[in-house]
């Protein structure tokens, strides 16, 4: 058997999965970097991360929830690098690498959907 084919057959395989995943795995690093940083907070905040909740037939992830006296804050974190287009009425913003370019939703409508699905979940409470 060719171990050296083998070999190169295994580099490919990971060099695909990596560029497939690369954005799920600098997205996970970027929110555990703030996770860490939240739970630093006083005892008297309270910190929850990566929560999914159901508004309707919905589904929303929120990145990080910290409870504090001074109220409740929903943060969505992004890892991006590059130049950022977009501004906050603009339904996606535009990343760009010299001359590759890729959409995302726009991150504060993003966190408004978020901050209404947490609303509507606790409408008995507010």
């Amino acid at each position: 058997m060719n171990y050296n084919l083998i070999l190169i057959i295994v580099l490919i395989a990971i060099i695909i999965l990596l560029r497939i995943y690369f954005p799920q795995i600098k997205g996970a690093l970027g929110e555990n970097r703030i996770k860490k940083q939240l739970n630093k907070l006083p005892d008297n905040y309270k910190t929850l991360h990566d929560i999914t909740l159901r508004s309707g037939d919905k589904l929303t992830q929120i990145d990080h929830l910290v409870i504090s006296p001074y109220g409740v804050f929903v943060i969505e974190t992004k890892n991006y690098t590059g130049w950022i287009f977009g501004n906050e009425k603009s339904e996606y913003w535009t990343q760009t690498i010299y001359k590759n370019k890729t959409r995302f939703r726009n991150p504060i409508k993003q966190n408004w959907a978020h901050v209404f699905s947490l609303r509507e979940l606790l409408s008995d409470y507010v």
